[in-house]
């Protein structure tokens, strides 16, 4: 079916209003034989009220000439038709982010479903790729298809997403077109810059009101947990939120959480829970925009890391033993020891996973230089090292990666090359050092067993945000693992692990079971959204206007046929004379 570049000259059919006007109110008369005339002045009529009705005729004559009309005014219309039946390219970027879900009926998903249908789909003029925009960019599909086609893969566009990584879809969009290729983006905010006269950027958005929790953490203390919940109204008024924390063991009510939050502000809870195996949920009551009201947090008590202590002084073989205890996260114990801390390198066996080592120095010097730190790792997080007397070894030879050190003389390094274990060294003379009675000592300690505690089988965490690296750690027989969503019934997905470690990354919110291929172990961990962006509705927008799918850039496709219309006008204009010509006089065709 052709379009028409020059939509304007359609006003043209009005004309038909007129000449069918002129048509019913003409005048008509017609021949009759009398043998006399002068009875008609005393002829008399009976008087009738209102008006005559009188069938209406539609003579052929009439009929061409309103086609011939037809013809004309669709010819100046410049109709365009494909040329040898090539098809327009045209690549979809579906904004896959949980954003478009808010509105019910009126999301911006479905408004956007709408418009492909009675835009796209509905029309033969196109060969169709679909790309959903998530963290990361993905063809849904083959390229190329039939509108059938992308019609019926819409149904595996389920905007679960955390992000939604525009820019790079529509790259990605560009570099697969043809140059006349068309590439629609179909989303809930406006284009935050400008694109390519080829790209046409679509929005369905509309500002909502929204509460949503946007931060939630969990850290054991020993004997209890200390849990950490924010939320945050993201309206552009205060507004009142209702909200509970629940244990989803027993199902019971631990805290409820009410009162007025102010605009564009957040309210932070910190609660202590003594049941450690507890699963605490936080649920939003008062809201509307669901996809972000609610968050998990599972039990993260790990069993205690049994360490063996190996040192020839007994004085700093104490004071380490305090130091190790009072992390709460480990227990002296020499049998099937995980971690080994020592003043030499110690050759461990299967259980170890890390080792401490602390040499003993024969020459020994005062830092009185800068201590730089590598604020990114584990081990060196809030460490102090103000007002300390360091004492340290000025022969030491740096072994793996420096994390702490004072000028060229590193104090601090990690070795995690080894297959086996990991090993920590600590350059410092502590019997000539006041380190251990420092800030520095007991934090330290903590984050190294901490650390340590994230080599041992299982995940590294069991809470994360949405779109954060899940680290699985397992045994040297274990070669792959799979993750699988709770809620839904996808195929699970597969990792190779390498260095003992599995790595996933999940964008959809949820609960997660991760499992080898025989299911011999599987460990269960929370991923909640917790994002200020996908929550933030007060900025989505609609397109003032729908951009015109098919302009200048992509007329190569199409040829005119202007002529077609005018060819059809002309023969029916020959047959409208003929007929003329062959009327008898007093009727009419």
């Amino acid at each position: 079916m052709p379009i028409f570049t020059n939509s304007a000259a359609l006003w043209g059919t009005l004309i038909f209003l007129g000449l069918i006007a002129i048509y019913i109110y003409k005048r008509r008369s017609r021949n009759i034989v009398v043998s006399s005339i002068m009875f008609f002045a005393k002829s008399k009529s009976t008087a009738e009220g209102g008006q005559k009705l009188h069938k209406l005729q539609t003579p052929l004559l009439f009929f061409i000439e309103l086609m011939i009309f037809l013809f004309l005014i669709l010819a100046i219309a410049d109709p365009m038709s494909l040329q040898n039946g090539q098809l327009v390219p045209v690549s979809v970027v579906l904004d896959d982010s949980l954003s478009m879900t808010a509105g019910g009926d009126n999301s911006p998903q479905k408004l956007a479903i709408k418009y492909l249908e009675e835009n796209i789909f509905s029309q033969s003029l196109y060969r169709i790729t679909l790309i959903k925009s998530g963290v990361k960019s993905r063809i849904m599909g083959r390229r190329d298809m039939t509108p059938r086609e992308a019609e019926n893969l819409l149904r595996n566009w389920t905007c679960d997403s955390n992000t939604s990584n525009l820019m790079e879809s529509v790259s990605q969009a560009l570099e697969m077109s043809d140059e006349d290729g068309i590439v629609i983006v179909l989303t809930d905010h406006l284009n935050p810059k400008q694109t390519s006269n080829v790209v046409k950027w679509i929005s369905f958005g509309k500002p909502l009101d929204n509460f949503g929790i946007t931060g939630i953490n969990r850290i054991n203390n020993g004997n209890n947990d200390r849990c950490f919940f924010e939320f945050t109204n993201f309206s552009n008024s205060e507004r009142e939120m209702t909200a509970e924390i629940i244990d989803m063991t027993n199902n019971t009510v631990l805290e409820i959480v009410s009162g007025k939050i102010g605009a564009k502000s957040s309210r932070r809870l910190v609660l202590k829970v003594r049941e450690q195996d507890a699963i605490l949920k936080a649920v939003i009551k008062n809201d509307n925009v669901t996809y972000d009201n609610e968050a998990v947090l599972l039990p993260v008590k790990r069993e205690k890391l049994r360490v063996k202590l190996l040192f020839n002084d007994k004085f700093v073989e104490n004071i380490v033993k305090k130091a190790v205890l009072s992390t709460e996260l480990a227990k002296i114990s020499s049998d099937k020891a995980q971690v080994i801390i020592s003043d030499r390198l110690i050759k461990g066996d299967e259980y170890l996973l890390t080792q401490l080592v602390i040499p003993n120095a024969t020459e020994t010097i005062y830092l009185n230089k800068y201590v730089a730190a590598d604020k990114e790792h584990v081990i060196t997080s809030d460490l102090n090292i103000e007002n300390a007397a360091w004492a340290a070894n000025p022969a030491f030879k740096r072994n793996g990666k420096t994390i702490l050190a004072a000028g060229d003389l590193p104090l601090l390094c990690v070795n995690e090359d080894s297959d086996m274990w990991a090993t920590v060294y600590l350059n410092c003379c502590l019997k000539k050092s006041n380190l251990y009675q420092t800030t520095f000592w007991p934090v330290f300690f903590y984050n190294f067993m901490d650390w340590s505690s994230q080599h041992q089988e299982g995940p590294v965490y069991y809470n994360y945000r949405s779109g954060s690296k899940i680290e699985v750690c397992v045994d040297n027989n274990t070669s792959s693992l799979f993750i699988q969503n709770e809620s839904d019934k996808n195929e699970p997905v597969e990792t190779i692990v390498r260095n003992n470690k599995a790595v996933f990354t999940v964008s959809k919110p949820g609960m997660y079971t991760i499992f080898d291929k025989d299911k011999n172990k599987d460990y269960r961990v929370s991923v909640n959204l917790c994002s200020y962006e996908e929550s933030d509705l007060s900025d989505a927008s609609s397109s003032s206007e729908m951009p015109q799918i098919i302009t200048n850039d992509s007329m190569s496709h199409f040829e005119s046929v202007k002529w077609w219309f005018v060819l059809v006008a002309f023969i029916l204009l020959l047959i409208h004379q003929w007929l003329i010509s062959k009327r008898r006089s007093g009727y009419a065709f």
